[in-house]
């Protein structure tokens, strides 16, 4: 992998009453030829997730709207 190629934290994103919570599940590689490496340490039960970076991630109220 390359250094300047930075991981991304793998969000599921689970939305009750129009509220919007994160919690972090997994990590995604890029690869060298394009494309990500997805490892997951759970599974979201809405099949929804978030792709974001590990350390540029805003603070949770940063993202609802």
């Amino acid at each position: 992998m390359n250094a300047n190629k930075q991981k991304l934290d793998v969000l599921a994103v689970k939305t009750v009453n129009e509220k919007d919570y994160y919690t972090r599940i997994g990590v995604a590689f890029p690869l060298d030829h394009g494309g990500f490496s997805v490892l997951f340490d759970a599974l979201p039960t809405n099949g929804r997730v978030l792709l974001l970076p590990d350390r540029d991630r805003p603070a949770v109220a940063e993202l609802e709207g």
